[in-house]
C-alpha cells in the first residue's frame, strides 16, 4: 500500500490506462481499415477481365477529366487577369544606337574613341557593333542616361 500513498503514483496509473485506452483504439481503427482493404482486394479479384478492363478505363477517364479541368481553370484565370504568360523582354540596346564602352576595358582613350554604333542585336542579349569584332555584353558598356 505504500504505492497508494503516493500522490503521483495515481497520476501516472492514470495517464497509462488513458494512453492504453488510446493504443487499444488506434489498433482497432488500423485493424478495420486493413480488413477493410483486404475486402476491396477480395472484390476486385473476383471481378472477371472485362470488368476490370472498363473499371480502369473508367478510373484513367475520370483523372483525365480532373486534370484537363483544372488546365482549364488556371488558364481561364490567367486571362482573365489579363497576364498573357510570356515574359517581358528588356532590352537595353537598338541597332543604330550609339554604346561607350567602359573606360576600364579601353583605359587611356577618350569616350569618343571608345564609342561605337549597334549592328545588331542578337537573341543573347548581347550585339554586334560596327567597325569593331565579336560580340559584346551589356556589362562591357557604360550606362546610357537619358537625361
Amino acid at each position: 500500500m505504500l504505492c497508494a500513498s503516493l500522490p503521483g503514483i495515481e497520476l501516472i496509473w492514470r495517464a497509462y490506462g488513458f494512453l492504453l485506452l488510446a493504443w487499444k483504439s488506434c489498433a482497432r481503427f488500423v485493424f478495420q481499415a486493413i480488413v477493410k482493404k483486404a475486402e476491396l482486394i477480395n472484390l476486385i479479384l473476383q471481378m472477371n477481365k472485362r470488368t476490370l478492363k472498363i473499371f480502369g478505363a473508367l478510373v484513367v477517364g475520370a483523372g483525365a477529366i480532373g486534370t484537363a479541368g483544372t488546365f482549364l481553370k488556371k488558364r481561364s484565370k490567367r486571362l482573365k487577369d489579363g497576364c498573357s504568360g510570356e515574359v517581358p523582354v528588356t532590352v537595353w540596346a537598338r541597332p543604330g544606337m550609339s554604346v561607350t564602352f567602359r573606360a576600364e576595358l579601353k583605359p587611356g582613350r577618350d569616350a569618343a574613341d571608345r564609342t561605337f554604333k549597334v549592328a545588331t542585336l542578337l537573341s543573347n542579349r548581347r550585339v554586334l557593333l560596327v567597325g569593331m569584332s565579336g560580340e559584346h555584353t551589356e556589362s562591357e558598356f557604360e550606362r546610357t542616361r537619358f537625361d
